[in-house]
């Protein structure tokens, strides 16, 4: 491979959306070494084979994975690399639900309010599923839970469930107002 093939770091750096620190450091980790490295001058130079790699770590640290996930998921097969991304993806999404929520009781205590808005639902939205599950109740002086609603609220919905012991009705809402 002559040097007229090769791309300085500074290039390549821009080319993939890096800088040249952290091509360096990428190196200095593992993670993509460059083609050649000048042994007079110590310059780096890359090949466009090397592109796609430097992008996919590039995203990879663009979405907050770690340089250690990121080496396996280099080495890891298609399914186990799958697994990873996945993984990740939970976490992250995971962290930024127990932010949301966290702000929310922060947002809540600061401005004095006694409340914390969990899930904001259309009134119409939740009467009709409130109707559609109160058609499974009874009212049993001896078992007064059959007569009632039961609501589990998540950040993003709000599920209705009710039983008369014989029928079981059950309706999910989503924050933007469907329902399952």
């Amino acid at each position: 491979m002559t040097d007229t093939e090769m791309t300085t770091i500074g290039e390549f750096a821009k080319s993939v959306g890096m800088t040249a620190s952290a091509l360096r450091f990428y190196d200095d980790v593992g993670l993509i070494r460059p083609a050649r490295v000048d042994p007079v001058s110590g310059y780096r130079f890359y090949t466009d084979a090397q592109r796609p790699r430097a992008t996919q770590i590039r995203q990879l640290r663009d979405i907050g994975m770690s340089l250690p996930a990121i080496a396996c998921y280099f080495t890891a097969s298609a399914s186990d690399a799958a697994r990873i991304m996945d993984e990740h993806v939970s976490s992250v999404t995971a962290e930024a639900a127990a932010v949301q929520r966290t702000a929310a009781t922060i947002r809540a205590s600061s401005s004095g309010s006694a409340h914390i808005e969990l899930c904001s639902l259309p009134g119409p939205v939740l009467a009709a599923a409130v109707d559609q599950v109160l058609a499974t109740t009874v009212h049993d002086p001896e078992a007064p839970v059959l007569s009632g609603v039961h609501l589990d609220v998540e950040p993003d919905s709000v599920s209705l469930s009710a039983t008369d012991r014989y029928r079981f009705a059950t309706r999910t809402l989503v924050q933007d107002g469907q329902s399952t």
